[in-house]
Order: structure tokens, then C-alpha cells, then sequence
């Protein structure tokens, strides 16, 4: 009615409506619908609210009942949703929108459910739109494959996570995030050298914006790939080289990033069943820069135990139980923390 209107001079009428004609509730579906149109949801839902709850349910507007829906969601009123789409679908059983607004808050609800297994394993019985493909491909959104894949994360099922995922990044190449999730389940379904290239994809596309985090994150996926079991010499000790670069990288950033500096350390550490000299010297390096600094100590107690360790090995026992008695500070019950401080005592030390 008001489509052909300024939007501003248009909710001064309706307003005037409502002030003449309280009960006139399509006046509320108009305010509405103009405030969703200008993404103003708080205001969409009040309007909303009031059309919803006075007008006869078999002659609601379907296209507003979905846009009151998608104000609620994005709002985050999660529960909201669940609770009025199962009154809605019914009106509409072919409503994409009823359907998808009812799996978004399946699982979002499920999340902070009491009885989080058995509402979780409930929402999936509301993905079927997905699953089988019951409107055209262009149709689906990348919230679409993105929630079906969280929801098949949280169930276990990672390679069917990673499958959409990599479709929610299909409908959508432009989010961000969408790379980040689908490199760490890449890494999950161990598929290394595909969390490695999608991860590095997101760097790139993220450019200035990318933070020192997600370039520690990168890090962390060559980190991973290198710690395969059996894996090749050459191979492995390439991943040990270009997570290290990243880490590097980080540092020159941020020359006081001691996370970067205890991952530099983790990722040199070819053999773990024996002291090396690059891990040690950047182990002592990262806990220099950890001095003073509160909320470290789990890097701290990484660090000594590795150091404690090599101190052990190489009969080094005074500069162990210099390490030793800084992990006892930190986790004293610590099986590892017992097991140093047991056989340096039985050395007099």
C-alpha cells in the first residue's frame, strides 16, 4: 500500500493510523514490513508483534509472517522464533523461509537446551529441505549449508560437515568465516594439505584485516599437518618450515607475541623423544618474553616441561629442577610435574 511511498513520510501516516485507529492492525503489518525493508528489526518486531497477535491467523500475510521471522533471528530472539514458526508453519507448509527459520532455531535452541543430545538430534529431523534438495540449488542461501554443516559438526559427522561447508562456500564465495570452519574441519577429517590451502585462501581474501590470531591459526594448520604419523622426512619437515614462516611473521608484527614464539618452538620439534637445540633455544626465548605477563602460565608450564625434559636427558639435573620446580608452581598434581620432580629428588636434586 505504502510501497510507492518515502518510507519516512510513510510511517507518519501509519502512525497517525494507529493514534486515530488503534485496533487497525494492518497498519502495524505496514510499519512492519517498512522497517524490515530498512533493516530496522527492533522496530519490524514491535509492529509485528502487534499484527501477529491480532489478526486471525488464516489471514496473516505469509511474506510479512516470514519477514517478522527473519526480524526476530536477527535479533537473536532464538527462542522467539522456534515458538512462533511452529505456529506459523502450518499456514504456509511450503514456506522456504518457515522451514529454514525452523532449523535455524532448532539447532541454535538445541545448543542451549538442558537436554542438549536429544534436542540436538531433534533438529536434524528439520533439515530435510536441505538434505533433499526440495527447491532449486539458487535458491538456498550459505546459512543454509552453514547451519546443516554446525549441525553435523555437533552430531560427529565431520566429512558430512566439510561436504556443506564446501557447498555453503559455493552459494556464497565471499564469507570470510566460512573458510576458517571449513579448514578447521578439514584439518579434523585430517585432509592437511586442504586445511592449508583453504585457511591460506582466507589470509589472502582477508589482507589487511586479517589479525595476528588468524595468522597464528594459519601457523597452527602447517603445525598439524606436520605432526602425521609416518609421514615422509622431506615432507614433514617442509610443513615445520612454512608454519614457522608464518610464525615469523607474526612476530615481526608483534615482536612481543610470545604465543608465536612457543609455536616456533612446538613446530621445530622433529623428534620428540629427544632434546633438540632449535626447540630449546626458542622454548627459553618464549619464556623470556613471558615474564610479567599474567594469563601465561600454560605456556609457561609447556615450556619448562620441555626444558625440565632436556635437562633430564642430558643429565642436566640442577637446570631441571630449575624447570621442574616452576612446573610445580604452576600445575603441582600434574602427572608429567610428579613424574620430574620424583626422579630428581631420588638424584638429590
Amino acid at each position: 500500500m505504502y510501497k510507492n511511498v518515502n518510507p519516512h513520510v510513510a510511517v507518519e501516516m501509519l502512525e497517525r493510523i494507529k493514534r486515530l485507529e488503534p485496533s487497525n492492525f494492518e497498519a502495524d503489518k505496514e510499519l512492519g514490513d517498512i522497517a524490515y525493508n530498512m533493516s530496522e528489526y527492533k522496530k519490524a518486531v514491535k509492529a509485528y508483534d502487534r499484527y501477529y497477535a491480532n489478526s486471525p491467523k488464516d489471514q496473516l500475510n505469509i511474506r510479512s509472517c516470514e519477514n517478522y521471522l527473519m526480524s526476530l533471528y536477527s535479533i537473536m530472539d532464538i527462542a522467539k522464533v522456534g515458538k512462533i514458526v511452529a505456529e506459523m508453519e502450518a499456514l504456509a507448509p511450503k514456506s522456504m523461509m518457515f522451514k529454514r527459520m525452523k532449523f535455524f532455531s532448532a539447532v541454535d535452541n538445541a545448543r542451549n537446551s538442558i537436554n542438549y543430545e536429544t534436542d540436538m538430534a531433534k533438529a536434524g529431523e528439520t533439515m530435510d529441505y536441505i538434505v533433499n534438495k526440495e527447491f532449486h540449488d539458487s535458491l538456498y542461501l550459505y546459512l543454509d549449508y552453514a547451519y546443516a554443516a554446525d549441525y553435523k559438526k555437533e552430531m560427529g559427522d565431520i566429512p558430512a560437515a566439510v561436504g556443506f561447508y564446501e557447498l555453503a562456500l559455493k552459494a556464497d564465495s565471499s564469507k570470510l568465516q566460512g573458510y576458517t570452519e571449513l579448514a578447521k574441519l578439514y584439518r579434523r577429517n585430517k585432509e592437511f594439505d586442504k586445511a592449508i590451502a583453504t585457511y591460506g585462501k582466507f589470509i589472502k581474501m582477508a589482507g589487511d584485516k586479517a589479525k595476528l590470531s588468524d595468522l597464528l591459526g594459519y601457523g597452527q594448520m602447517y603445525m598439524y599437518a606436520s605432526q602425521q604419523d609416518s609421514l615422509p622426512e622431506d615432507q614433514k619437515r617442509k610443513y615445520m618450515a612454512d608454519g614457522d614462516a608464518v610464525f615469523q611473521e607474526v612476530l615481526a608484527k608483534e615482536p612481543d607475541a610470545y604465543q608465536a614464539m612457543l609455536f616456533r618452538a612446538r613446530i621445530n620439534i622433529f623428534d620428540g623423544s629427544q632434546p633438540e637445540d632449535k626447540p630449546t633455544e626458542l622454548y627459553k626465548e618464549a619464556l623470556k618474553m613471558m615474564e610479567g605477563r599474567e594469563g601465561a602460565d600454560a605456556a609457561r608450564f609447556e615450556a619448562c616441561r620441555y626444558l625440565a625434559f632436556r635437562g633430564i636427558k642430558l643429565d642436566l639435573l640442577d637446570e631441571a629442577r630449575q624447570y621442574t620446580d616452576i612446573m610445580l608452581q604452576i600445575r603441582p598434581n600434574d602427572s608429567q610435574t610428579k613424574t620430574f620432580d620424583s626422579y630428581l629428588k631420588s638424584m638429590d636434586k
